[in-house]
Parts: structure tokens; C-alpha cells; sequence
């Protein structure tokens, strides 16, 4: 093939590959306005809970929730068609109770879960669903409150972005780039993933869309603590005998690190007070490929030290799913394994 032949190949390739990425974004961006009119509504307190009341009334009601749904969170819906175009996405992700286990109450009615699902082209029926969808989107739309307030206020409110720097909304309702569950998918897999060569290769390949800032993130400069409580599951019933991994990972925000080591004239109440910490919440477990991510949320400094207790670690301690994760065999279950403090690992692509 001559060599002015194969240049005008490549340009068609490359030119309609652009194209393609462009016409995502800007259908997006559509729907999203822009971000001065668009978005500013979007991140309001009252939004959400004017939009999850009127949901929640609508499948009282019986009414078409995919319909419902399309009509009043238009934003969202976008979003999570753009996640079903990228299959391989859902598959970080695993599997989740919609249930809180602190309130003791549904966290999402489950005809908007099931809306959800369908629109992502990701079934989720029932009270085991998908965790990414589940706390992402299904958090944004609950109206469920709990002592800590309500499960959406860690996407609506800025204290991710901030702590880390991230621009244009990076993870909220109303990201510039990439979507919610992509742009949360590639930030925490790639803390969750360090030193997983093969997890992380397959994260930068399903989540190139996300935001840049997000993909840009120096896992190395971070200070990271991980509790890893380590159980091994006998067989049951025919099945093999499994070892099952939780892993929380602590991550001080680094922009709180910074200002908080700077800034004396703050009270000892008001720290105590402020989100200074990033929890990560995945499991590995041998019966299945991989690490599957399930949670994040910021805490403060008071409750990530809580995580590691000293006197909560070692060998023979009790073992159990959080954070209304969901693992065959254990949750619900009285098991016992070793909790341990492992060393920080380095990321490896």
C-alpha cells in the first residue's frame, strides 16, 4: 500500500474517533447547559430534594419510572447511558445491599434502582445490586437520612474535588468531563489498584474518558493508610474453600493536609469537625478475578484513626462486611480473621 494511502487511512481513522468523543461530550454537555446556569442548580441541597421527593412520590404511585426518571433527571440519565456505552466500567464494581445498615431502612426505592439499571443496560433488581451504580447514582437519588446526613451530600457537596484539587466538577452530579461513575471509578481504582499491574492497566484503559485532572492523580504523593481484614471461607455445599480480602484504605486530603499544618488559629472543635480523609472500601476475593471496588466517602480525622484501633488488630478478631457491601458466604455471617496494617504499596502500570 503506498505510503500517501496508508496517511489518508490513519486520518480518516483518527478524524472519526474524535468525532465520536466530541459528539459524546457534547451531548453531555447538552444536557448539562453550561456550567455557569446548567450545573449551578444541579449542586444545590434543595434540587435533590425536591427531585428525590417527587420520585419517590411517583413510584408510590405506580407510575413509568423509566419515563419518570428520563423527564425529571435528565442530567443523570445522560450520564448513565454514556457509563452503558463502556461495559467494561461495571466491572471494577461489586456488589451492594440496599439497605443501611446504620439507619436500618432501604437507602433507594427500589423501582428507581431498577430505573437505573435499565438506562446503564445493567440489570439491578432486588436487594444485591450493582455497587457502583448503587453509590453513585442510586445515592444521588436517595431520601434516605441518616446520622450523617444524607448518602448524595458526598457528590453534591465539593470535598472531594477540593482535597484533591480536581477541577470542573470532576466528582459531582455535573462533571465537565467523563461522567460521575467513570471519573470516581478511575480516582479510587487507581488508589485501590496500587501495586496491581494488571487491575490497573484495564482501569486506564476503561476509563480514558475521565477527567483529566482524575487521570493526572500522583498516587505516589498521597498519604495512604490500609486496614486489610483477611478471612478464609470453608466449602460449602460442593464450592471450594475462598480467602476473602476487605481492604479500607485511608487517604488524608491533601489540600486539607496543607492547610490544616498551616493553620494555627483554627479551634480544636472546628478540626475535629472537618472532612479531612478519603475512605476507600474494596474486597478481593479468590473466587473471583480481580479486586472489586464497593465505597468511598469522606470522614474525619477522628473516625479514620478509628479504623485502626490498635486494639482491634491481630489474629482471631471478627470479621464482617461494611458499608452495606455484599459478599456470598460472609455478609451476615460470624466469621473471624486476622486484621492487619499493611505497608503502603507503590502503583504499578
Amino acid at each position: 500500500m503506498h505510503r500517501s494511502i496508508r496517511r489518508s487511512l490513519f486520518t480518516i481513522l483518527l478524524f472519526g474517533q474524535v468525532m465520536v468523543a466530541t459528539s459524546s461530550c457534547q451531548t453531555l454537555q447538552s444536557v448539562f447547559g453550561t456550567k455557569d446556569s446548567g450545573t449551578s442548580e444541579y449542586s444545590k441541597a434543595s434540587y435533590w430534594q425536591k427531585l428525590t421527593a417527587e420520585l419517590d412520590q411517583a413510584a408510590a404511585s405506580g407510575l413509568d419510572m423509566n419515563k419518570e426518571l428520563a423527564t425529571k433527571a435528565p442530567q443523570l440519565v445522560a450520564m448513565v447511558r454514556e457509563d452503558a456505552k463502556n461495559p467494561a466500567l461495571f466491572e471494577f464494581w461489586g456488589t451492594s445491599i440496599n439497605f443501611d445498615e446504620g439507619a436500618k431502612a432501604g437507602i433507594v426505592r427500589p423501582e428507581i434502582v431498577t430505573a437505573i439499571g435499565q438506562a446503564a443496560g445493567h440489570p439491578m433488581e432486588g436487594r444485591h445490586v450493582h455497587a457502583g451504580l448503587m453509590h453513585t447514582y442510586g445515592y444521588l437519588l436517595s431520601n434516605l437520612v441518616t446520622p450523617y446526613g444524607f448518602k448524595r451530600e458526598r457528590w453534591t457537596t465539593p470535598t472531594i474535588d477540593d482535597g484533591f484539587v480536581l477541577h470542573s466538577g470532576s466528582i459531582s452530579p455535573a462533571p465537565e468531563h467523563g461522567t460521575l461513575l467513570i471519573n470516581l471509578t478511575a480516582m479510587i481504582g487507581t488508589i485501590a489498584y496500587r501495586g496491581e499491574s494488571d487491575m490497573l492497566r484495564e482501569l486506564t484503559a476503561a476509563t480514558a474518558s475521565a477527567s483529566p485532572d482524575v487521570r493526572n492523580l500522583d498516587v505516589a504523593t498521597l498519604n495512604v493508610r490500609r486496614l486489610v481484614e483477611t478471612v478464609n471461607l470453608s466449602a460449602v455445599s460442593g464450592s471450594k474453600s475462598r480467602s476473602v480480602e476487605l481492604r479500607t484504605d485511608v487517604v488524608r486530603l491533601p489540600k486539607v493536609a496543607a492547610s490544616s499544618a498551616n493553620n494555627s488559629t483554627v479551634s480544636g472543635s472546628q478540626q475535629a469537625s472537618t472532612l479531612t480523609h478519603l475512605l476507600i472500601y474494596s474486597i478481593r476475593d479468590s473466587a473471583v478475578r480481580g479486586s472489586r471496588l464497593i465505597t468511598a466517602f469522606p470522614m474525619t480525622e477522628g473516625a479514620a484513626d478509628g479504623v485502626f484501633k490498635a486494639e482491634d488488630l491481630g489474629a482471631d478478631k471478627p470479621i464482617k462486611t461494611r458499608y452495606n457491601a455484599f459478599v456470598p458466604g460472609l455478609t451476615g455471617k460470624d466469621s473471624k480473621g486476622l486484621r492487619a496494617l499493611q505497608a503502603a504499596a507503590k502503583s504499578k502500570i
